[in-house]
């Protein structure tokens, strides 16, 4: 009986450590962690490091992604007739690292498609063509620009 006893007790005790958790945290989805706001930090193009160039035209750029899948961008420019403010839904491909967002640009709705990458859970790399994002931003940037955000 004691030999029975001390097999159910074992038996109990591995089952109870094969249920419990490897005590980790969860993994969040690219969609959990792009929920937010983000500041932009950094700005770089074919040509290298924009950044100086943007803080001297921009008061800032700041863009929230909300859980209806929908997104807000706010571009302050130091000259205040040059302020754009889009918003519209997005979605992300997560298995291809892609964002796509919905924007209206002089009356019409224009898909605008960025990769994405997380630095970390508090800094965002988006990337595309700087010919799609030259309109919107009013800049003239080139080739493939590479934009970091900061999670505020």
């Amino acid at each position: 009986m004691r030999k029975l006893s001390t097999f159910l007790w074992m038996l109990t005790l591995a089952a109870w450590f094969a249920g419990c958790d490897s005590g980790g945290e969860e993994q969040l989805s690219a969609a959990e962690k792009m929920l937010g706001a983000w500041s932009l930090t950094g700005v770089s193009d074919g040509s290298g490091d924009q950044t100086p160039t943007f803080q001297e035209n921009f008061d800032g750029v700041e863009v929230a992604f909300n859980g209806d899948q929908t997104y807000t961008l706010d571009v302050d420019a130091s000259d205040d007739t040059q302020d754009v403010a889009l918003s519209g839904p997005y979605v992300i491909n997560e298995a291809a690292g892609t964002l796509s967002l919905t924007v209206t640009f002089a009356g019409a709705q224009l898909p605008l498609s960025l990769n994405f990458a997380f630095v970390n859970d508090d800094t965002l790399r988006l990337s595309g063509p700087s010919g799609l994002l030259n309109p919107l931003l009013g800049t003239t940037l080139e080739g493939d620009v590479s934009m970091t955000f900061a999670r505020i």
